[in-house]
């Protein structure tokens, strides 16, 4: 198959010299460009409407030419990138979150001295937490992706946590925290 730009730009094309009576006529179609969420050390496909605060960009096998390369009874898809530095940053897509098809359950916010904390949603599909303060204006300042510590340093102030799921679905606003004292 002719590189792709995708196969081109990540150099990964070795050759692209052919015999002009072999020529290949079709784009190879290996590697694509998306987006994933990483939890606990997992890679999965992620959606379109999937936040880009939880979402990472990076090149991927596309999971059309793995299924028309090995099927559906292939378990170890590692073995199908090659063990060379230049492919250290391909990944295979191994799984989809699917969505459950319904909003995020809400979580219960605690406080000990200026840490917000809370315990994680026990939903398949939740891939992070988003940290608000509000007041006069209502702001995020911090997304908190699944996997990681389920805490935040907060100033003086007002906050709620909402749970985000796979498609970009909010919680409801956790109960209420208030760090400190101000006016």
């Amino acid at each position: 198959m002719l590189p792709s730009k995708t196969c081109s730009d990540s150099g990964l094309v070795e050759s692209d010299y052919f015999n002009s009576k072999f020529a290949p006529k079709e784009e190879d179609d290996s590697l694509i460009s998306g987006k994933y969420v990483e939890i606990n050390g997992s890679k999965y496909l992620a959606d379109d409407s999937t936040p880009d605060d939880f979402a990472q960009k990076g090149l991927m096998l596309n999971p059309d030419f793995i299924h028309r390369l090995v099927g559906n009874n292939f378990t170890d898809y590692n073995q199908l990138i090659p063990k060379k530095d230049r492919w250290n940053s391909i990944f295979v897509p191994g799984a989809k979150i699917e969505e459950n098809e319904k909003s995020p359950a809400s979580v219960t916010l605690n406080v000990s001295g200026n840490t917000l904390s809370w315990n994680p949603v026990p939903e398949p599909d939740i891939i992070g937490y988003r940290v608000y303060k509000s007041g006069f204006f209502t702001h995020k300042v911090a997304s908190i992706k699944t996997g990681s510590s389920l805490t935040y340093s907060a100033a003086d102030g007002d906050y709620y946590v909402t749970a985000v799921d796979i498609r970009g679905n909010e919680s409801e606003a956790s109960n209420p925290a208030v760090i400190g004292e101000y006016p």
